[in-house]
């Protein structure tokens, strides 16, 4: 009987032939490993990490709010009165306008200075 050796057989010594390479490519290294290099110890080494950490100052004491206060109409008022007062509310609500504007503006200014702190 004849055996066919492209069939099986060759894949057999194919692998068989990898086994032995691997193991002597296995056995090489470590022997090499073992006469040359020193045996392994952990080095410990410590690292300083600056992080900046920011910290916000204390808010500073907002003065309230003092608003000028509205003028009354009378029930039975002339048209002159009328006139008088109109003119009188059109100066409160610009002055009270011009007081937020400037509230405004104050705390604006407080919160640039927690975005960008100093340091």
């Amino acid at each position: 009987m004849r055996y066919d050796k492209t069939g099986f057989e060759g894949c057999w010594y194919g692998a068989l032939f990898a086994l032995i390479a691997l193991v002597s490519i296995i056995v090489f290294l470590n022997q090499g490993c073992a006469t040359t290099c020193p045996p392994c110890q952990p080095e410990i080494q410590t690292v300083e990490v600056k992080v900046p950490v920011y910290s916000c100052p204390e808010a500073p004491e907002v003065p309230p709010l003092l608003l000028p206060g509205f003028p009354v109409l009378q029930d039975a008022a002339t048209e002159s009165e009328t006139k008088a007062w109109y003119a009188e509310m059109v100066s409160v609500v610009e002055q009270t306008l011009d007081l937020l504007l400037q509230r405004i503006d104050l705390l604006e200014e407080m919160l640039d200075r927690y975005r960008n702190p100093t340091p």
